[in-house]
């Protein structure tokens, strides 16, 4: 297989050992937006399309069935933190502990990280194959370098955004410039230059990109950031969203 065939040097990328997503509730933030079912969907899509050794783990204190890996919350105080944008708007500040030390400890020597609202149609055995050690996917947006909704790192690598944190002035210093909660500190941080995925790429904003029109013939990964998700009727009507995604 193509990830197999590929070396790479001693901590740098390659295929990602571990597929985490996260689960959780949010009073203050759709509630009810996420459940088990969307984690049964993403780990099958993942299955079905990504084709080199893997643990699939979701990051939550919700119940899940016996075959997807649980991973407990780790740094619950990164969960009360605020989105600056306010309560219509999630916080996922908990993903920062990707860069934290001894990260590799529980989510392997390099992962993934992603949504429950995306849809993978393709193979991207060769998209989370790259050779740096952060990528991730660079939206529309134009306040916005990284987009959280698919991130891949290898454990130990950009220390800084989890140290230089501070959650009583970085989330205001980062929004001054970058829009979102985490994928705004990440961003503010670390600053353009890092690896991303785009079109070019085969990733995709369904809003922005797909919404109307045909899917991309190079279409790997479709990203429904926003307030359509793959559940939604308006994406169940889709043929290639049923296929790929499932049914509710």
């Amino acid at each position: 297989m193509l990830a197999e065939s590929l070396t790479f040097g001693p901590g740098n990328g390659g295929p990602p050992d571990t597929v985490l997503c996260w689960l959780w509730t949010d009073p203050r933030y759709r509630a009810d937006a996420y459940n088990a079912s969307h984690v049964v969907a993403l780990q099958r899509m993942v299955a079905r399309h990504f084709h080199a050794p893997h643990r699939f783990a979701c990051v939550t204190d919700h119940e899940l069935p016996d075959h997807i890996e649980r991973i407990i919350p780790t740094h619950r105080e990164l969960n009360k933190i605020r989105s600056p944008h306010g309560s219509r708007f999630p916080s996922c500040y908990r993903r920062l502990v990707m860069f934290a030390p001894g990260a590799g400890e529980v989510f392997g020597r390099r992962f993934v990280s992603l949504d429950l609202d995306l849809v993978i149609v393709g193979d991207v055995t060769e998209l989370w194959s790259r050779p740096e050690p952060f990528v991730a996917w660079r939206d529309l947006h134009p306040r916005c370098l990284y987009n959280g909704s698919m991130m891949m790192l290898t454990a130990g690598q950009r220390p800084k955004v989890w140290s230089d944190f501070n959650p009583d002035v970085s989330p205001r210093a980062a929004t001054r410039k970058y829009n979102g909660s985490d994928q705004g500190w990440i961003s503010y941080r670390l600053g353009p230059g890092q690896g991303t995925w785009t079109g070019a790429d085969g990733v995709y904003s369904f809003k922005h990109q797909i919404r109307g029109r045909e899917l991309p013939a190079n279409a790997k990964v479709v990203i429904f950031h926003g307030d359509t998700k793959p559940w939604h009727p308006e994406a169940q009507a889709l043929p290639w969203v049923r296929e790929h995604w499932g049914t509710v």
